[in-house]
C-alpha cells in the first residue's frame, strides 16, 4: 500500500537538475497535454509503502528534508515551519508508533449458527458480532466507528508436511 505523505504544489514538475539534457523531454510532454511527464500534485516529494506483513518504509526527494536546516526553518512570518514536526511524524509512522490498527478479539461464526466451528472452509459464509480494534493513532484522528473501518480477512491454510 502506498500512502501519499507530502505531494508537490500543482506548479511543480521534475527534471534533471544538473543540466539541461532532459528538457527537449518535459516541452515535449507539455505540447503532448502532460502525458508522460511527472508534474503538479501527482507527485509525491514523501511517500510511504507499507507491505501485507506492516514493514514501513519512507521515499523522500532528498535527505535535505530531515537536515537541522530544514528543521529550523522559520516561515517569513517568524514562525516555525513545521518541518521538524513532519520528520517525527514521518520517522514516528516508520517504527510504527502511529496510525497502526490492532484487532484485540474477534467473534465470528457461519451465518445461521452462534457458535463458532473449529474450522471454516473458503464456501463459508460467515458473520463478525464483534471485533475490539485499538488504534494508535490518538486523539488527533478521532475515535473509530463501525462506518471508519474496513476489513478485508483472507484464508490462510497450513497444510502438515507429513501425513
Amino acid at each position: 500500500m502506498l500512502v501519499s505523505i507530502s505531494r508537490a504544489p500543482a506548479e511543480s514538475f521534475a527534471a534533471d537538475s544538473i543540466d539541461d539534457s532532459g528538457a527537449d523531454g518535459i516541452v515535449d510532454a507539455t505540447e503532448k497535454g502532460g502525458e508522460g511527464l511527472w508534474a503538479g500534485s501527482q507527485m509525491a516529494l514523501v511517500t510511504g509503502f507499507q507491505t501485507n506483513v506492516n514493514s514501513r518504509i519512507v521515499f523522500a526527494g532528498g535527505i535535505g528534508l530531515f537536515s537541522d536546516e530544514y528543521a529550523r526553518k522559520e516561515l517569513p512570518s517568524g514562525t516555525p515551519s513545521g518541518n521538524s514536526q513532519l520528520a517525527r511524524d514521518i520517522a514516528a509512522w516508520i517504527f510504527l508508533e502511529t496510525l497502526t490498527l490492532h484487532i484485540d478479539s474477534v467473534e465470528l461464526h457461519r451465518v445461521n449458527q452462534t457458535v463458532a466451528p473449529e474450522m471454516y472452509t473458503t464456501d463459508d459464509q460467515i458473520v463478525i458480532p464483534r471485533i475490539s480494534l485499538h488504534t494508535t493513532a490518538g486523539p488527533r484522528y478521532g475515535s473509530l466507528t463501525a462506518a471508519s473501518v474496513t476489513c478485508s480477512w483472507s484464508l490462510r491454510c497450513s497444510i502438515p508436511t507429513s501425513v
